[in-house]
């Protein structure tokens, strides 16, 4: 083999691998994605139109509104009583009974100095020679019945039957029993209490907000209530009372009212609260987490045929999870609510699990 014939073999060799190089840059290309296909997966969402429900949250304590210290309006022997904690009674029902034995011989001294009494203006009015006692006119009737006695008479009966019957404490709504401080044979007196009577569907709350938060209160509004001791289970209330001074401590004191509460929920008990401000006109929502901050503007991604569209919008209130559109958003048009924080203006996008 010659020289020229060796040099014409090592170009064909060259050539072939060539060639063979440029086919498989080739298949290599064609199996590489387009740039316009590698897309940035995201989630959407549709904004909604409705009201933004404004939270605020607030802690208290739980207190009844109808309670009542039971006691008697006079002093004596407790003769009966017969009641425990937490017992239920119905309005009406007894509850406690003085002893009676001197009580009762009152109003009999009573209904005797009334009937002496009656003898004695039956004797005077013959003593004014007047045929019937309706014949006189009522200032002689009254002169009569004065000096006679007569009408302090049926006074003191009166009294001596009040006294009686003030000697029976009866439920003055039905409820529970709390508090007990008494038992039978003790001597107690007037006004001194002997248990508590509470109903337990007067339950209400004490709460303490912030005076900024004033703007977002008002009688009526919602709320959702919690409470520790009933870990399972939540309740509805109503703003009752929102009392107009700001405390010293800058807090407004409002009074809650529970709606259909439990039998369970009890005096005391701490109760955790969510008031729900619902007043404002209905708007458009977007999650909170759709807002971005871009050179202190907001902005929005939406999602339309696969392109991130980047809009400035105009912001109201959040409350914390809804955010209000004011402007440059419309309906019907879905948000990108995660995989947006690095994206720009007509960024490839797909729905993730798309």
């Amino acid at each position: 083999m010659n020289v020229n014939t060796l040099i014409v073999l090592l170009l064909f060799l060259y050539a072939c691998n060539a060639i063979e190089q440029g086919k498989e840059e080739a298949l290599a290309e064609t199996e590489l994605p387009p740039a316009a296909e590698q897309a940035f997966p995201v989630d959407t969402l549709y904004p909604r139109f409705e009201r933004l429900s404004y939270p605020l949250q607030a802690g208290g304590r739980v207190y009844m509104q109808r309670e009542l210290p039971l006691s008697f309006a006079q002093g004596g022997l407790l003769s009966h009583f017969a009641l425990a904690e937490g017992q239920g009674v119905r309005k009406g029902q007894l509850l406690a009974r003085l002893d009676t034995s001197l009580l009762a011989l009152e109003r009999r001294r009573a209904h005797d100095a009334l009937l002496k009494a009656r003898i004695d203006r039956q004797d005077r009015l013959i003593l004014h020679r007047q045929g019937a006692s309706d014949s006189l006119n009522p200032e002689q009737q009254l002169s009569v019945d004065i000096a006679s006695g007569y009408r302090q008479a049926q006074t003191e009966l009166q009294a001596a039957r009040l006294r009686l019957q003030q000697a029976s404490l009866y439920a003055p709504f039905s409820g529970l029993i709390a508090d007990i401080k008494a038992r039978p044979g003790q001597q107690v007196q007037a006004g001194e209490p002997l248990a508590t009577l509470i109903d337990p569907a007067s339950a209400m709350l004490r709460l303490g907000l912030l005076e900024s938060e004033l703007p977002h209160l008002y009688t009526g509004q919602p709320a959702t209530i919690s409470l520790p001791a009933l870990p399972h289970d939540t309740f509805q209330g109503q703003v009752a009372h929102i009392n107009p001074r700001v405390e010293e401590d800058g807090l407004i004191y409002v009074l809650l009212r529970i709606l259909q509460p439990s039998g369970r929920i009890f005096p005391g008990m701490h109760a955790e609260v969510l008031l729900h401000d619902r007043r404002s006109p209905p708007r458009l929502l977007v999650p909170a987490q759709a807002v971005l901050q871009r050179s202190g503007k907001a902005v929005v991604f939406t999602y339309e045929n696969g392109l991130a569209k980047w809009k400035y919008v105009t912001t109201g209130r959040s409350n914390g999870q809804w955010t209000e559109i004011l402007d440059g958003l419309q309906a019907g048009i879905p948000v990108i609510v995660s995989g947006h924080l690095n994206l720009g203006h007509d960024a490839r996008v797909r729905l993730k699990g798309g």
